[in-house]
């Protein structure tokens, strides 16, 4: 069995291949975000999606009804990932085919993870040090707060991450004392 990162990337490249083909990329980059945040903030169609026991029928009345205003090429995703039983798929192949779409437009996201809410000054900073860190590509950055890093902060850009917050140095102290106690 095909694991399901593999299947979204196949069909995101699938995908982004034949939007590029017709012309339509940048709009349908912009609906597939749009999917993206429904589904993010539904749980309940999550949870349908994902459901083994709810017939594809249904699936298909509640993918009709919530994104009635789709383009040709949502719809022939939507109709393809039915045919093949794939719909519980169609989350992580819409966040692929972003991934995909950002890298062919020379874009990528920078994650910032802070214990602390920071000024925008020190995030345009964080944002310059991305793109000397991504060869120059367009950075957009994705800011949260996780109050338990204690402080520092922890940045991440397509494969690479920089873990400077105080949690994990402290992690490190305690694995370097566990190894020289035993």
């Amino acid at each position: 069995m095909i694991n399901s990162s593999k299947v979204a990337k196949r069909y995101a490249k699938a995908l982004l291949d034949y939007s590029i083909e017709k012309h339509e990329e940048d709009n349908f980059v912009q609906e597939i975000s749009s999917l993206v945040e429904v589904v993010r903030e539904n749980p309940d169609l999550r949870a349908l999606l994902h459901s083994p026991i709810v017939r594809m029928e249904i699936k298909h009345k509640v993918l009709q009804e919530v994104f009635s205003q789709r383009s040709a090429i949502l719809n022939l995703l939507i109709e393809i990932l039915l045919e093949n039983k794939r719909v519980s798929d169609l989350y992580d192949i819409a966040r692929e085919y972003i991934i995909q779409y950002n890298r062919y437009k020379g874009k990528t996201t920078a994650y910032l993870t802070t214990a602390v809410e920071l000024p925008e000054s020190l995030k345009a900073q964080f944002v310059q040090k991305a793109i000397a860190l991504s060869g120059g590509k367009k950075i957009t950055l994705e800011s949260r707060v996780e109050p338990q890093l204690i402080g520092g902060f922890i940045l991440r850009i397509d494969d690479l991450q920089y873990n400077a917050s105080i949690a994990h140095k402290l992690y490190g102290i305690k694995e370097q004392l566990s190894e020289n106690v035993y």
